[in-house]
């Protein structure tokens, strides 16, 4: 997550050359074998998943140098504080932290716990943010509390915010709605609000007295990876 309200991060080249200097693909299989990586906000088979927008940050660590320079940063830049969880899965922040430098994006890590780095994060200090993040099964609602005023320091622009209550509409049609939900996951990615790594897999036990499980729901709540939500299940006696 990167906090656009201050310098740098107020420059769009500089957030798309975070986005261009990780190395998703091999972080991935090195530490977290059979999760997906991911260049957008919504995930393969939602109604806001977009193909188009897969790749469009490439690992290219010479076109991050080069959208540096465009910001008016060629030697490089001290980017701040990173806020980095101690949930997320051990190394992470190591090999982030190192393709950055690599790029010319240097940052400081300070280790938080997991349950107060929100709160610490939307006082709006820290220049970025290592941690997991729900979006829920519901693009619209998990939008309006991952990028609302609890995880976001400095608000949204206006147009997100139009975007999102277009989206948000119930008289529309599931095509509509989904139609809408990739233009806001078009926006969130085109204005590198952050940068996503990965899609991580959870593994599920059920026996079999539990009845409409889906492998394609995560079961998660919208706000916390705490907060499963057993929506559609049952069991028989």
């Amino acid at each position: 997550m990167l906090n656009s309200s201050i310098t740098p991060l107020d420059k769009l080249e500089v957030r798309q050359a975070i986005n261009h200097a990780i190395d998703r693909v091999p972080l991935v299989e090195a530490l977290m074998p059979g999760s997906e990586v991911t260049h957008q906000h919504a995930r393969r088979g939602f109604p806001a998943y977009e193909p188009a927008l897969e790749n469009v940050y490439e690992y290219d660590p010479e076109r991050a140098r080069a959208l540096l320079a465009e910001a008016g940063y060629s030697k490089g830049i001290d980017l701040g504080d990173l806020l980095v969880s101690q949930a997320i899965v051990p190394g992470t922040s190591d090999a982030v932290i190192e393709q950055l430098a690599e790029a010319g994006i240097r940052v400081r890590p300070i280790v938080i716990d997991g349950q107060t780095i929100s709160s610490q994060w939307i006082e709006g200090r820290n220049a970025a943010m290592l941690t997991f993040a729900q979006t829920g099964t519901e693009f619209s609602a998990g939008a309006a509390t991952r990028w609302g005023p609890r995880f976001q320091p400095g608000g949204m622009s206006q147009e997100f915010t139009t975007l999102l209550a277009d989206s948000a509409d119930n008289r529309l049609d599931d095509a509509k709605r989904a139609a809408r939900y990739q233009r806001v996951n078009k926006y969130l990615v085109e204005e590198a609000i952050a940068a996503p790594l990965v899609w991580l897999d959870d593994h599920w036990i059920v026996n079999t007295r539990v009845g409409g499980f889906s492998a394609e729901s995560d079961y998660a709540g919208t706000t916390s990876p705490l907060a499963w939500v057993p929506r559609g299940l049952w069991v028989t006696e």
